[in-house]
């Protein structure tokens, strides 16, 4: 990315992405940590886990974050899975 200085960063659980391919067509992505690389040349990603915006089941997401929000637990399992979810309804377009 031109003008941009170079970084590096590790990626927590839930984090959503957008790849724009050479045709336009824009991919959603939901990725489940990692790490993210800038450079002048551009952005890589490099994902533990990584789901395209097609293999999410929005209903089990939804699911899955309603549930991890309604838990009131503060346990790192119902962070992570309420991450996760956020993520995925991210990548798909919806709004948490």
């Amino acid at each position: 990315m031109a003008g941009h200085s170079p970084l590096l960063a590790q990626l927590r659980e839930g984090f959503a992405a957008r790849i724009v391919e050479p045709d336009g067509n824009v991919l959603g992505v939901a990725v489940h940590g990692g790490f993210l690389s800038v450079t002048k040349e551009g952005v890589s990603i490099l994902a533990e886990d990584a789901q395209l915006s097609f293999e999410i089941d929005v209903t089990k997401a939804r699911a899955a974050y309603e549930r991890a929000r309604s838990s009131g637990g503060d346990s790192a399992d119902t962070e992570a899975e309420l991450r996760r979810a956020q993520a995925q309804l991210l990548a798909t377009g919806h709004d948490i």
